[in-house]
Formats: structure tokens, sequence, C-alpha cells
């Protein structure tokens, strides 16, 4: 068995790394891959896979490298243009990553699955357990409450976006069931707007994966 360790990993490096120890596991070899983030959000990365394993990958280490390819896509939102456009695609791949986190955390919490709240104002959402709706849990690298508010913190250079509406069965918040489906038989959407333009993200109510529409 080989360890290795690297420091200080972007996330577009981490990811390629995870793309590679899925390929030697399922190849059968030896790989290393492991996650965990120090106070600046640097990544360390140390897990192993033994030689001797069958190939494939379990449905549990599926869940945990999507949960990481997550977790690294939300965070941080990388430099943008003051362009209303550029401000629209960085604020969807946000969402995005965001909502793949609750999918994933509801799988893995059954007990109490995760929902992603709007806010009444249209300035961002948070995550929390379906049991507490109003309080938002811990993002898993900063440990601070996992709230997006657009123009502040790990969104602060979305200072011109907004939550134009959204189509949520009724309500204001996405729920994910115990297999990342959605809590409403029908696509959820919700339409992002910057200076002048809009972007909608559909949420496919079967697999709960988002897809982007066109910016209008």
């Amino acid at each position: 068995m080989r360890d290795r360790r690297l420091e200080g990993l972007s996330a577009r490096a981490a990811g390629g790394l995870i793309e590679r120890a899925i390929g030697g596991a399922q190849a059968g070899r030896a790989e290393c891959v492991n996650f965990r983030f120090t106070p600046t959000d640097k990544v360390i990365v140390q897990r192993c896979w033994p030689t001797s394993r069958a190939k494939g990958l379990t449905l549990l280490e599926v869940l945990w490298v999507v949960l990481i390819l997550a977790i690294l896509g939300a965070l941080t939102v990388p430099m943008t243009s003051d362009s209303g456009a550029d401000q629209l695609r960085a604020a969807a791949d946000m969402l995005i990553a965001d909502l793949a986190y609750a999918q994933v955390q509801s799988i893995t919490h059954s007990d109490d699955p995760r929902v992603v709240v709007f806010d009444s104002n249209g300035r961002g959402y948070r995550i929390a357990a379906s049991s507490e709706p109003g309080t938002p849990i811990d993002h898993p690298a900063d440990h601070e409450p996992f709230e997006v508010i657009f123009g502040q913190r790990r969104a602060a250079n979305l200072q011109g976006v907004t939550i134009e509406g959204y189509d949520l069965g009724g309500d204001d918040r996405i729920a994910f069931g115990p297999y990342g489906q959605l809590d409403q038989p029908t696509p959820a959407a919700i339409t992002l707007a910057a200076k002048g333009l809009t972007l909608t993200l559909t949420i496919d109510p079967v697999s709960g994966e988002a897809s982007v529409g066109q910016i209008q």
C-alpha cells in the first residue's frame, strides 16, 4: 500500500486526483485519496485503497466522492468580472454545488434530510436540516453556518445577483428524499437575475440533478 499526501491543492487539482483515484481503484491498483480542510480552505489529501480489493467502487465510496466534489465546488467563488452574464454563471455554479451537497447529505442523513431554503428577500439561501429549517447546518470547510448571501463572505463577488423567483412546489425550499429525489413530483426551478439578465436552473424531480438554461 502506498501513501500519498498533498497539501494546498486547488479544487481543480483535487478534482483531478479524485478522477485518477477512481480509475486506479477500478483497475485494482493502490491509490490514496482523502480530504480534510485547513482554516485557510486548503485541501489535505490522504486515503488508500488496498491493491487486493475487487474492481469497482461501492455505493458508499461513490457517494463519498460526490460529496467531496460538491464541497470543493462550494468552497469559494472565483473572481468574476462585473458583467451580469459572468456573475450569473458563477452564482449558478455555486448553487448547483450547494444543491449537490444538500442532496448527498440527505442520503447520508435519511432520518433528517437536508433542505435548501431560499430567502424571501431574494438575496440568498441556506442549507438546513428538515427538522430545523430556520437554522443552517455547519459548512464542512469553515464550520460557519451554511448560508449564502450574495455580496457577502464566499459570495462576496456576486453582489449584483438576486433570486428573481422560484417554483418549488408551493413553498420556499428544495427538499431531498433518502434516495436523492425531490419531495415534489414536478421539476423545481430557480431563476437568478443580474443587471437585467436572467438564468434559470431546473432540478429533475427523480434524479435531483440540476441543469442550467440559457442566459436571457
